[in-house]
């Protein structure tokens, strides 16, 4: 817990939970400790020839990451690990703030004619940050992109391919809290020196790695991964805690390519 200029502690938790048992449609869950807001989260598939179908919030006191995962071009039997970030506050008199309100979902679904170029972005409402965000897909739909443009009255951006035969189906999902917490009776607001977005380019190796190398007052909040190429899809794209810094990895199915690597983080 980090203690505020006016007295009240935050707390963020980054929650590394066990693998699926092995399948070739793996579903994963992982949840926050009672007292936590989840906030954030990843998912991680264990092998290369599959990715992530979905990876998005379980929003809310107790909630949690849930992400499915698949073959990229045929079935695959792999584990899917799946990652959470929890947010707690407490007053002066160390009592839980209600956040129930604060931290919202947003799901923009991605329509198009050519399945090779699935493409979305939103923005969050003015009086909202960006902190993250995934999404969810079906008819062999991957992503190969999800990330930040601006966590300050940002956006979320997605891309996703077709792999597999299907009706193709693609949602992004946009995470944001609000500036101010809670908004109807602030005990603080961001501003912009509060949240900060660091990027790591790889180059051209599979895997590409950010460290959380911000000030001691940060949390990690998001992530998000920009590949180069439209061939490989993300199969992870997670949290890992302070001390391990950031991973994201994209599957080499394809194209050799660059990805950068994402961090967001807020401070209080």
């Amino acid at each position: 817990m980090k203690r505020t200029p006016n007295g009240y502690m935050v707390g963020i938790t980054t929650y590394i939970c066990q693998d699926s048992a092995p399948s070739a449609a793996p579903v994963a869950t992982c949840l926050v400790n009672p007292g936590d807001y989840a906030i954030g989260g990843g998912a991680m598939a264990n092998v290369y020839a599959a990715a992530p179908t979905k990876s998005l919030p379980l929003l809310g006191l107790g909630g949690g990451w849930t992400a499915t995962s698949a073959g990229i071009l045929g079935t695959v039997t792999h584990s899917l690990k799946t990652y959470a970030i929890g947010l707690q506050v407490l007053d002066s008199s160390f009592r839980p703030v209600n956040l129930g309100n604060e931290i919202r979902e947003y799901d923009f679904p991605i329509n198009t004619s050519d399945p090779n170029r699935l493409t979305g972005t939103f923005r969050v409402p003015a009086e909202t940050l960006l902190i993250g965000g995934g999404w969810y897909s079906t008819g062999g739909v991957f992503a190969v992109d999800a990330y930040a443009t601006g966590m300050y009255a940002g956006t979320w951006h997605v891309n996703g391919k077709q792999f597999r035969a299907g009706a193709p189906h693609f949602t992004g999902v946009a995470i944001g809290i609000s500036r101010c917490l809670p908004a109807a009776n602030p005990l603080f607001c961001f501003d912009h020196r509060d949240i900060i977005e660091a990027t790591s380019d790889d180059g051209t190796i599979a895997e590409g790695a950010i460290a959380t190398n911000t000030h001691a007052a940060q949390f990690l909040v998001g992530v998000g991964a920009v590949s180069s190429s439209w061939d490989r899809p993300l199969g992870t794209l997670a949290p890992r805690s302070l001390s391990e810094g950031l991973a994201v990895t994209v599957a080499p199915t394809g194209a050799s390519g660059h990805v950068t690597a994402q961090i967001m983080t807020m401070g209080f």
